[in-house]
């Protein structure tokens, strides 16, 4: 998959006029956000607590957490940032991705609004599907675990038909 930026806008859930707007690496390998500690400090925002992180290369890392008011592509919620180095990549992780109702399309290279937020994942029996299309309802896009593939009802009901099929014509 190749680089996928985007504006993000970061501020003080106490005070909203206080803000700061950079341009994020999406980085969907880290569960938490990293702002370079300096614009953090300048929309008063100061560290609530101290958590250990574990780098890619298995390094471990104790840094500065705070929760921010995070905005991107129209949508907002309340995130864990981390107080990075002056000169750090601001990153953008999974966890504010996911609560914001947004994935990343790695053919195109973009962000994309799903037309719901996922509450959680679905897991279901291998060759059970019925059961978790039972559980859908209305909703139009949804994670099958065991093949991690994001598809339309229309494809799924279609992949139980066919599993229903074979099921009948084994016994």
């Amino acid at each position: 998959m190749g680089v996928v930026n985007a504006n993000v806008v970061i501020s003080n859930p106490a005070d909203r006029r206080r803000s700061w707007e950079g341009r994020f690496l999406v980085d969907t390998g880290a569960t938490d956000s990293l702002v370079p500690r300096q614009h953090l400090e300048a929309i008063g925002l100061a560290p609530e607590a101290q958590r250990t992180y574990i780098l890619a290369d298995g390094s471990e890392i104790r840094m500065g957490v705070a929760v921010a008011r995070i905005e991107l592509l129209g949508e907002i919620v309340g995130g864990t940032v981390l107080f990075g180095d002056a000169d750090a990549e601001p990153l953008l992780g999974v966890t504010a991705l996911e609560s914001l109702g947004i994935e990343v399309d790695p053919l195109n290279q973009q962000l994309k609004k799903l037309p719901a937020v996922r509450l959680k994942r679905l897991s279901s029996a291998p060759n059970d599907h019925s059961h978790a299309l039972m559980r859908l309802g209305r909703h139009r896009h949804f994670t099958m675990q065991d093949s991690s593939s994001t598809r339309s009802m229309d494809d799924a009901m279609d992949s139980v038909s066919s599993l229903r099929r074979r099921s009948v014509s084994d016994d």
